[in-house]
């Protein structure tokens, strides 16, 4: 289970005995983490964007790694953000 408002996850019965490092989510689960629908996430497993292992058929995610990959994200929208502010200023759409 996953407290989406605070965006840290919540250990589960089935994790308890693990570290956040070794707990590993379902693909709804890390989706819910990420704010992306499932199958945006299943499409970044198939292209080997975040590393994953299955069980049976279904794929599980590594806590570690889906927030290794979340911040990686984050930290390229905040530049691109940055960047696109720069350069409005630039333009002088920000000018009085």
């Amino acid at each position: 289970m996953l407290d989406l408002q605070k965006q840290t996850p919540v250990v589960t019965n089935r994790d308890e005995q693990k570290t956040l490092e070794q707990q590993e989510l379902t693909t709804q689960e890390a989706a819910d983490l990420l704010n992306v629908p499932e199958s945006y996430l299943v499409k970044l497993l198939e292209d080997g964007d975040l590393p994953f292992k299955k069980v049976d058929t279904q794929p599980y995610i590594g806590l570690e790694d889906l927030m290794r990959y979340k911040k990686v994200r984050d930290d390229k929208r905040h530049k691109l953000l940055d960047e696109m502010m720069l350069l409005n200023e630039e333009l002088g759409f920000y000018d009085e």
